[in-house]
């Protein structure tokens, strides 16, 4: 009898030191699962000009003219200054003049060729004296296209001075006064047509999948100033060192945003189809694997979810969860499947 109340005891003492091998009920707080939404990221960034060039000078001379300062608006094909000619506007002249004597040659030579063939083929003249007329002929027609070609380069050299704008915009920097001499190669104007801006973003990769060409950004500057624009270009590589990948957003229209601002865009970011926010509270890590509890007449039933995305204090996840699901945001760490529990109160 000593012996059965003894095992007994052990029994009651087992049971009362080890009280989950009892199926209890645990008290949870509750919350429920919601669809993911669209989110936005803001990103900085610097505003970059299209086009913009240093024009550099093709020759070398003295600056006699300059049109434009800094801050100036110039026009497509503008002069903006002009290098003294006087050098290039008598090597120009120069061709000239050798080109026109030549191309009387040339003529001369031309109708001799046409009369010498014509005395050939009636075998008044020797097949010598014809090749010789050929001869004098191609040698002609050599010299002429060397000097057309001397002539177009002068040309080039005589437009030269007169420095032009490639494109409407505006005289960013001058690196040039009156007066100076300039070589070849030297800067004379750098020009920013700030009507095409490129915007260029380094978006954290995670963020790849979920946008596309064509989605809607606002960029947003100093001054409350706000422009609607879009994406024009993903660049679908990552930087490993820096865990990110370009995004080119563009805009054509008019505006008054300055090469070089400092810019933020904002970008929309859409969650996956079926995808839900899961509050992070709820999860439990298990084995590499992000485990919740869904609360069923309740019980408890552990549901593996994959995090596609992280937005404040919820993860955006997939898996085996629905809308309006409910699931332990608190007092879920030491749940087992299959467990009663009693809800104390719901989060949201």
């Amino acid at each position: 009898m000593r012996f059965k109340l003894l095992i007994l005891f052990s029994s009651f003492l087992i049971s009362f030191c080890h009280p989950e091998l009892h199926s209890r009920e645990a008290l949870v707080s509750v919350e429920r699962v919601s669809k993911a939404k669209t989110s936005f990221v803001s990103i900085e960034s610097n505003a970059k000009a299209i086009d913009e060039i240093i024009i550099k000078s093709e020759i070398e001379g003295k600056i006699i003219e300059i049109f434009k300062n800094e801050g100036d608006k110039v026009k497509q094909n503008e002069v903006i200054a002009v290098v003294k000619d006087i050098k290039y506007l008598a090597k120009y002249k120069s061709a000239q003049e050798k080109l026109f004597s030549m191309e009387s040659k040339l003529k001369k030579s031309s109708l001799k060729l046409e009369r010498f063939n014509e005395l050939f083929s009636k075998e008044i003249i020797s097949n010598q004296e014809y090749e010789e007329a050929l001869y004098d002929h191609n040698s002609s027609l050599s010299d002429f296209n060397s000097l057309l070609e001397e002539l177009k380069q002068a040309k080039i050299e005589l437009d030269n001075c007169y420095i032009k704008s490639p494109f409407n915009g505006i005289i960013s920097n001058k690196y040039i006064n009156l007066g100076e001499f300039v070589s070849k190669d030297s800067k004379i104007v750098e020009i920013t047509n700030n009507e095409k801006i490129e915007i260029p973003l380094y978006v954290p990769k995670n963020y790849l999948l979920f946008i596309n060409e064509g989605d809607p950004v606002e960029v947003q500057l100093s001054g409350g100033r706000k422009y609607s624009s879009k994406i024009s270009k993903i660049v679908r590589k990552i930087d490993k060192s820096l865990g990110t990948f370009l995004v080119k957003i563009y805009i054509l229209e008019k505006n008054d945003i300055i090469s070089g601002e400092d810019v933020v865009v904002v970008l929309s970011i859409k969650p996956p189809i079926n995808s839900y926010r899961v509050n992070k509270d709820s999860v439990n890590n298990e084995d590499g694997k992000k485990i919740i509890f869904k609360v069923k007449n309740n019980i408890v039933y552990p549901v593996e979810i994959v995090v596609v995305d992280l937005q404040d204090n919820y993860y955006i996840a997939t898996g085996q969860i629905k809308e309006n699901d409910i699931i332990v945001v608190d007092g879920n760490e030491s749940l087992r499947p299959n467990q009663p529990v009693k809800i104390l109160r719901y989060l949201k």
